[in-house]
């Protein structure tokens, strides 16, 4: 029984992250999500399918303007008044503009979480590319390898993300 109830749980908590999924058109990102984006090559990608904003403290510390061409930076004066940093600048606007979060900063998941934001991390968002088919299954590998490299995920993060991308490649 107690199994029954953990399945069921793991699925309507993946159900919703595809629910997600399908309204998924706008967020704001973090520096660290840039980063990973950027080393396993898909934020080229992510910026064909999403509409992604961020903040100037965000394009500060990714150093390079060339990669977030296709990136709206907010003007944060016309919504935050108060000099902070810039994670909580971003989580301030997120919240303004009520836009989901795309970063691997567990206190930014975790404050979004606390205000009612969806939130993802990049093993999710490359959930997502597939789940929308904009890369295929032999490229979502490719990055998840190099993801793999790169990211300090705990083994359960990748494991939820292997369970949702079975969840929709089930149907492919």
């Amino acid at each position: 029984m107690d199994n029954q109830i953990k399945n069921k749980s793991k699925f309507s908590s993946i159900s919703k992250v595809l629910i997600q999924f399908d309204v998924l058109d706008q967020a704001l990102i973090d520096t660290s999500s840039l980063i990973y984006l950027n080393k396993i090559k898909l934020l080229s990608a992510v910026t064909q399918k999403l509409h992604l904003m961020t903040v100037p403290g965000v394009v500060k510390e990714f150093g390079s303007l060339s990669e977030l061409k296709h990136i709206e930076v907010i003007n944060i004066k016309e919504i935050i008044s108060v000099k902070q940093d810039t994670d909580r600048h971003l989580i301030d606007a997120a919240e303004y503009l009520q836009l989901p979060i795309i970063s691997e900063d567990k206190k930014i998941l975790m404050q979004a979480k606390r205000i009612g934001l969806s939130f993802f991390n990049t093993l999710m968002i490359m959930n997502f590319l597939i789940y929308k088919k904009v890369i295929n299954q032999a490229a979502y590998q490719v990055s998840l390898d190099l993801l793999q490299d790169q990211a300090y995920y705990d083994k359960v993060i990748f494991d939820y993300g292997k369970k949702v991308f079975k969840r929709i490649t089930e149907n492919i």
